[in-house]
C-alpha cells in the first residue's frame, strides 16, 4: 500500500520553516577595506546584497593573523544597506586577507591582496556586490567607485595549413631523331694502289645500202 502524502506532512516542521526563514548570511559580503589609511584606522566595510535586515550578532571580522580581527555584537546591516567596522592597524600593508564568518563559524566571504595598494587606496568591488578593483576614491558607508582590472586577452593560435604536396609535371619523351647515313665514297683506282682499267669502246660498223637502180 502506498504511502500517502498526508503520512508525511509535519506542520511543526512546516511552522519551523515559516517563522524561522533560512539565514541570508551568504549574501552579505565584503565590500571595501582600507589597509594602509594615512590619518584613521584601518576599516572594512560590508554590503547586503539582499532585501531584508540581517542580524550580524556575533559574526567575525578576521585576517591571517592567529585572534580575531573584531568580533561583531548588537549590529545589524539593513536592505542593500552598508556597514563599517573600524579595524584599528590589524591591516598589513603588503599583503594580507580579510575573512568574514558568521555566527555559525562559517567562513562566507573572504578577499586579499599581494602587495600594498597605496596610501589611502582602498580596495572595492564594483557595483557594490560584485567584481573587485581598486577604487578611484575611499568611500565608506557609500556606493563604490572603483576601477576593474582589464581582461588580458589570450591570443588564440591560428592553425596553419599544411601546404598540398606539388606534384611534378610527368615529363614528355622527346623522339629521339634517327641520324642520316654518311654516304660512303667509292675509293678510285688510285685510292685501291693499282692501275686503271682502259675501257674499250666499239665503233659500231655501218651496214651497206642497197643501190637504186
Amino acid at each position: 500500500m502506498p504511502v500517502q502524502f498526508v503520512k508525511l506532512f509535519n506542520p511543526f516542521l512546516f511552522l519551523i520553516i515559516f517563522i524561522f526563514p533560512p539565514a541570508c548570511s551568504a549574501q552579505v559580503v565584503i565590500n571595501e577595506y582600507l589597509p594602509n589609511p594615512t590619518d584613521s584606522s584601518d576599516w572594512v566595510e560590508l554590503y547586503n546584497t539582499t532585501d531584508q535586515e540581517v542580524n550580524l550578532n556575533g559574526w567575525v571580522l578576521d585576517d591571517e593573523t592567529a585572534s580575531n580581527m573584531l568580533d561583531i555584537n548588537e549590529a545589524t546591516i539593513s536592505a542593500y544597506g552598508f556597514k563599517v567596522f573600524e579595524v584599528g592597524s590589524r591591516l598589513n600593508k603588503s599583503t594580507d586577507t580579510v575573512f568574514l564568518i558568521n555566527s555559525d563559524k562559517q567562513v562566507i566571504d573572504e578577499h586579499g591582496y599581494f602587495s600594498n595598494p597605496g596610501d589611502d587606496i582602498s580596495l572595492g568591488r564594483f557595483p557594490d556586490g560584485d567584481a573587485w578593483g581598486v577604487c578611484s576614491e575611499i568611500t565608506p558607508g557609500l556606493a563604490n567607485q572603483c576601477v576593474l582590472p582589464t581582461p588580458t586577452n589570450t591570443p588564440t593560435p591560428t592553425p596553419t595549413e599544411e601546404p598540398e604536396p606539388t606534384q611534378m609535371p610527368t615529363p614528355i619523351p622527346t623522339a629521339t631523331s634517327i641520324p642520316t647515313p654518311t654516304p660512303t665514297p667509292t675509293p678510285t683506282a688510285s685510292q685501291l694502289g693499282g692501275q686503271a682499267t682502259p675501257i674499250s669502246i666499239k665503233t659500231p660498223t655501218p651496214t651497206p645500202t642497197e643501190t637504186e637502180e
